[in-house]
């Protein structure tokens, strides 16, 4: 059997939709959980978990927020939360890591900056 790889799609990156508040309140915190929360403990991530600090900031700077898309799919977000030259965000959803989606949001909010 031969495998041939599967063409890879283009990263889109646009500004982020208040109509995406949840989503990517969703997807920060998925990212959140396989990277920071194995290094805190116990009680600092409960207190995450339980609050999905994501939701209240994605809902307040949304429009300091670009969002990079896969397809159909949002594969993660970047964000200035201060819209100065300081990038305060960058969370990828687990299932799109490895894809370039980091870099692209980096080269993105730097071309801003």
């Amino acid at each position: 059997m031969e495998l041939t790889q599967q063409p890879s799609l283009a990263t889109n990156i646009r500004p982020a939709k208040a109509t995406e508040v949840d989503l990517l309140a969703a997807i920060g915190l998925d990212a959140w959980r396989k990277g920071i929360k194995p290094l805190l403990p116990a009680f600092c991530a409960e207190d995450v978990e339980t609050n999905n600090p994501f939701q209240p900031f994605v809902h307040a700077y949304t429009e300091h927020i670009l969002v990079a898309q896969l397809g159909d799919n949002i594969a993660g977000f970047a964000a200035r939360e201060f819209n100065d030259n300081r990038i305060t965000d960058l969370w990828v959803c687990p299932l799109f890591e490895g894809k370039g989606v980091a870099t692209t949001l980096l080269m993105a909010l730097e071309a801003e900056i």
